[in-house]
């Protein structure tokens, strides 16, 4: 078929790089994934075989690249299972420690939650930042700082999400990922050369201008202080 022979021109193109370049290619640590939202995708590729350095490789529906997990239906359910799963264990271990030494530091336990086990849930939160539109798996994800919240104050189960946060000093998980956003926005300011006006105009359209301009007060009131002055006229007009 025509996608099959589409394939197989870009694992020529792929083989013929790596001999140039001397890189050597496992076909055993090659899997291959077709992201797609259609329900008929299997009706669309049919029988499909693709072979790479004489292997045949296996459609996958779940891949795991660096930590995140993809889905080829682009859903994320996957990955807030196994992130939630993967922190419950680290609570379950923390809690066993708290009972084992009695008294323990609040501002110790604050620290430990911070540094292992929220960047371990929040870990490449860019890229799945669309489960905030999911009350479902937003649910889930939730359900991770709140334990932690209470486990740092010890308060009653009915205390709302809003007061145990506040009272941990932890931050809500869309506030979370919000920030991170935003870190990631003004890294590309930085680094990635992009004019800092670009990147307002499209903030500007897609974020709340409020939280933005505390971030752009935080970050270029004591670096900058032209360009920060500017950057709010702009978002004021």
């Amino acid at each position: 078929t025509d996608l099959h022979a589409y394939f197989q021109d870009i694992e020529n193109i792929i083989i013929n790089w790596s001999q140039i370049w001397r890189l050597l290619m496992s076909n055993k640590k090659t899997e291959i994934m077709i992201f797609s939202k259609s329900r008929n995708l299997q009706a669309f590729i049919g029988n499909f075989q693709l072979y790479f350095l004489q292997k045949q490789l296996q459609l996958q529906t779940q891949i795991n690249l660096f930590g995140v997990h993809f889905q080829s239906n682009l859903h994320w359910n996957y990955h807030i299972d196994m992130i939630t799963k993967k922190c419950k264990k680290m609570l379950s271990t923390l809690g066993k420690i708290i009972i084992l030494r009695h008294g323990f530091v609040f501002q110790y336990l604050r620290q430990i939650v911070k540094q292992q086990i929220y960047p371990s849930l929040f870990y490449a939160c860019t890229i799945w930042q669309s489960v905030r539109s999911s009350q479902c798996l937003l649910r889930k994800l939730n359900s991770i700082p709140r334990q932690c919240a209470q486990l740092i104050t010890q308060v009653n189960q009915a205390t709302s999400n809003d007061a145990v946060f506040f009272l941990a000093g932890l931050f809500p998980p869309v506030i979370f990922i919000q920030q991170e956003i935003y870190r990631y926005y003004f890294f590309c300011v930085e680094k990635l050369n992009i004019s800092l006006e670009s990147m307002l105009t499209y903030l500007t359209i897609n974020q709340t201008k409020l939280s933005l301009l505390l971030l752009l007060l935080r970050h270029y009131l004591c670096t900058n202080y032209y360009e920060f002055t500017k950057s709010i006229q702009q978002i004021l007009i």
